[in-house]
Formats: structure tokens, sequence, C-alpha cells
């Protein structure tokens, strides 16, 4: 482009100000600068005003006496709250509450995100909690937790009283040990959808049910454990609870770590409307606890992924002298009451025999008769055993199933007495460079199985 050519387009050569550009554009500039990760926590009074002057909206208004009639006329910039906290005491936290309080009434009454976060020796004081209690109509989004785990038997962390509706629609717990509910309450979670708690060994699991029962709208349930250390685990008790929990319009339920408030979930809830599930098991009890909870919901599911690689437990499991292998007491039965999988994924155990697993799955016309995508983690199989479980899934009629996915999985060779490795493949791979043993597997990959073995960066 000529020069001739540049100057003659009308803004060629001008600068535009930013000063010119509407409040409206503005304000919606600096709503995409607002704060949404917790940093580097704050340790003095200094280090708080410090944060602030580098925090949106606050560093915003110091910058012309325009931006800051901007920011303080606008609620839209007052919405979201996060802070990290390792002061040296409790009592440091006054100036916050002040700080906090200012921040919310900016906010107006539109709707609020915070993220809270306290160090073990500076706890959420009592003024701070009142401001969360006073807001609850308002948050859309409210997580606190306690930094480090301490083994005092601490109030909850977070704890919304009963005199007005909780309108969230999603709710984060972190680290809390027991939440306490009661009758009065029974309308505090109603508008709930989404829920995730991350619980700890002194978690008291029946109240985690107890918030269940609260939440009947609930879509999507994520259960996390966290173990802050190799002497602190997770209690192995059984879990009693009075009543069956409905969750009619649930979708998905993540409890992936096996522990018994996996199990006490499964046991004392229905949810009809469950698309997916996601859940850990390591009890005695586990094949039959899942095949009464598919029996009591008869959900749709769609997607189903279990885990069993922490299924040790001593009194479920008996030793076979003769090969080496646990044979876990497991029948499988609740495969049966989820005609509509389409995906499964399973983590197995490489010390648990899998001969009963790849039986049941082999059966296509009774077992997720409409499986497309099928993942087995951690399994030992023979190549008979793999080779009937592909062949029965690939000539079933009419054919559902569309790929095969291995992880960190093995095989047996006669009586030889160590597994080897499943060779890695690759859907772009040639199937002869499978071993010859595995022929119904190389044919199906011919006539279009997408299969594919790979391991884990650890195995």
């Amino acid at each position: 482009m000529s020069d001739s050519d540049s100057s003659r387009k009308p803004n060629a050569g001008k600068t535009i100000s930013i000063a010119t550009f509407p409040n409206e554009l503005l304000c919606h500039i600096f709503e995409f600068s607002l704060w949404t990760i917790v940093t580097k926590p704050i340790t003095s009074k200094a280090a708080a005003a410090d944060h602030l002057s580098r925090t949106p909206p606050y560093n915003i208004q110091f910058t012309c006496r325009a931006w800051r009639e901007i920011v303080l006329s606008r609620p839209s910039l007052w919405t979201s709250i996060f802070f990290a906290v390792d002061f040296p005491s409790k009592r440091d936290l006054l100036p916050l509450e002040r700080i906090i309080k200012r921040h919310l009434q900016r906010a107006e009454d539109l709707p609020l995100a915070c993220f809270l976060e306290f160090s073990k020796r500076c706890e959420m004081s009592g003024g701070i909690a009142m401001l969360l209690a006073e807001n609850e109509r308002r948050w859309d989004f409210v997580t606190s937790h306690t930094a480090q785990f301490s083994g005092r038997n601490t109030k909850p962390l977070l704890h919304v009283k009963s005199r007005s509706q909780m309108v969230s629609e999603k709710l984060i717990l972190h680290f809390t040990k027991t939440y306490q509910v009661s009758e009065r309450e029974s309308g505090l979670f109603r508008s709930l959808t989404h829920l995730e708690f991350e619980i700890h060994p002194s978690t008291d699991y029946s109240s985690v049910l107890d918030v269940l029962r609260l939440a009947p709208n609930l879509l999507y349930l994520c259960i996390l454990s966290i173990h802050f250390s190799d002497s602190v685990t997770m209690g192995s008790e059984i879990v009693s609870y009075p009543n069956v929990v409905s969750l009619p319009y649930l979708l998905l339920m993540g409890v992936p770590k096996p522990t018994p408030l996996a199990e006490a979930i499964l046991r004392y809830t229905r949810c009809p409307a469950l698309n997916t599930l996601f859940v850990g098991f390591g009890g005695i009890d586990c094949d039959t606890i899942l095949t009464n909870f598919l029996f009591r919901s008869s959900p749709t599911l769609e997607m189903v992924y279990l885990n069993f690689e922490e299924m040790r437990h001593s009194s479920m499991a008996q030793i076979a002298a003769e090969d080496g292998f646990i044979t876990a007491p497991l029948s499988f039965d609740a495969f049966a009451l989820a005609p509509f999988v389409r995906d499964f994924r399973l983590t197995w155990s490489l010390s648990m025999d899998s001969a009963a697993l790849f039986r049941v799955l082999s059966e296509a016309k009774s077992i997720f008769p409409a499986l497309e995508d099928l993942e087995l983690a951690c399994v030992s199989a023979s190549p008979e055993q793999y080779n009937q479980l592909v062949s029965a899934r690939w000539h079933d009629e009419p054919r559902a199933l569309k790929s095969i996915t291995l992880i960190d999985s093995r095989f047996k060779l006669g009586l030889v007495s160590e597994s080897l490795k499943f060779p890695k493949f690759k859907v772009s791979d040639e199937p002869s460079t499978l071993p010859a043993t595995f022929g119904e597997v190389q044919s199906a990959i011919v006539e279009g199985l997408r299969f594919t073995s790979t391991y884990s960066v650890w195995s």
C-alpha cells in the first residue's frame, strides 16, 4: 500500500484516547479485569493495603477522578471477593471485616461470588461469618475453607442461618468437618443445583446426608476426599442413616474416592434421573450396595465410571494360592440394571482376578447392550479373555461397540507366572503389530474398531 493510499483513510494517523470511551464501555472493560482467583495469602495489615492497591476494582478507582466515579457508581464491579488470609491472629481481621462489609454494600442487590481462604492460625471471624449469612440471598457462588488441617474440634466453616431462603445455584464447601442443619432450615438449600464437598477424615458423614436431604433440586453432586498426611486416614465405620434421601433431578454424581461416605450415599439415596455415575469402591458390600442403588433408582444411566483400585480390605478378599490373585466376591449383578450405558470406564487392581469381570462384560446381549465406548484400566487377563470380550461385543447384532481403550493393562501367557504389559497401540497403528495371540482383536480393528492401549506416566 502506498503512502498516498494510507493518507486517504479517514482515521489515518489519528490516536484514539481511552478518555473518549463511553462509561458503559469502560465499565465492561473493568469487569473483565476483576479477579477470579485467590493470590498469595495476606499476612499483615500493610500487605492487605498493598493487595488492595493492586487489585481491581480498588486500583482502578485510584487512577483518576473520572474512573473513581465510574467504579463507585457501578455495583457490577463489586460483586466478587477473593481473599487468602494468614494474619497472626483473628484479632487482625477487624479491618478486613470493614472492607468486606463496604464491598458488599457497594454491590447493592446483585448476585455475589466469594472465595475466602483462612490459615490454620487465623480462622474465619464471627463478624465475617455474619456478613456471609446476612447476604445469603445474594450468593451465586460462595466458598470458604481453612488452608491447613487442624485436629481441633471446630465449628462449621460455613453455616447459613435459617431466617431467609438461600437462592444460590452453586455451593462449594471446603475441608468442612460437620455440616449442621436442622428441620427449621429445611428450605435453605432448596434452590441449589450444584453442590461440591471436600471432606477430610473427621467429617461427620451423616451430616453430609442431612445436607443432601435439604437439597432435593440438585442436578450435580461431587464429593472429594482430602488426605492431609499418611498418618491421617478416612474412617472405616459403616455409616447408618434413618431414611432414603430422594434426589429426583440429580443428573451427575461424582464420589471418586473409595470411602464409607461413597458407599453411604449409594445406600441412602434414590436418583431416578441420574445420567452419569462416577464412584469409588473399597468395601466388602460394594457389589450389593451398587445393585440395590440401581434397583431402587432405576436411572437411565449413560455414563458409568467405577474405581475398584483401592479395594483391598482383608474381609472382602480371599487369596487364591494357586495364582496369587485376590479374588473379590463380585457378581456384577448391578451391570444388568443399567441397559442404557453407552460409555463405561472401570479402574481395576492388577492384584485382583479379572476373570469374572471379563466374563460378564462379554455378555453383550444382557450386560450393557448399548455400550459404545469401553475403557479398562489396570486389568490383567489372558489373550483368550481379551479375544472373547472383543469378539462378543464386536459381532453382536445390532453392533453398538465403537472403541476399546486399555490403560496400564497386562496379559498372561499359559503357565507363565508373571504377567506381561499389553503392547502399546494407537488407532493409526497396523493391527499386525499386536501379537498373533490377539487374533480376534486384530480382526475387529481391521473392520473398524477404534482400539487403543496406553500407559500412564507413573506406570
